[in-house]
């Protein structure tokens, strides 16, 4: 149980790290503007709304990869409960979002986005990483 319990902590981790580090990338192809204030909900709305699509797109992609990511190395480090794990972090990360929506404005299209890809992509995740440990076990199986 205690496994698991890591193996969540550290795909969460994984997935906050993933997300945040995709957001950067967006924010370093196009700033905000000079004398942004993040912590000013309304500045912060507008620059969401007034971002490039490629911006969006870019931070929209991060909603899923970075649960993906997560449950990878969460359901890699569980070595046998991975959709478990993967669901754990989907279901966090899932929430995460639905916070991180309903506290900043987004188009419409990115809020359905946004939401609809944290839980798939975490499952993807655990798959992904039931079949690392497969792979692995059949490996130390034949050597």
């Amino acid at each position: 149980m205690w496994r698991a319990f890591v193996s969540i902590v550290a795909g969460l981790m994984t997935a906050g790290l993933a997300i945040a580090g995709i957001e950067s990338i967006a924010q370093a192809l196009w700033p905000p503007p000079e004398g942004f204030d993040p912590t000013d909900p309304d500045q912060l709305d507008a620059l969401v709304m007034a971002m490039p699509m490629a911006a969006k797109l870019i931070v929209t992609a991060g909603f899923g990869l970075g649960p993906l990511l997560g449950a990878v190395l969460g359901g890699y480090l569980s070595q046998e409960r991975e959709l478990r794990v993967a669901v754990g972090v989907g279901v966090v990360m899932e929430g995460m979002t639905l916070l991180n929506l309903s506290a900043i404005a987004h188009p419409v299209w990115m809020t359905v986005a946004a939401a609809a890809v944290p839980l798939p992509c975490a499952l993807a995740g655990g798959w992904i990483a039931r079949r690392l440990n497969q792979r692995e076990d059949g490996a130390g199986a034949a050597a």
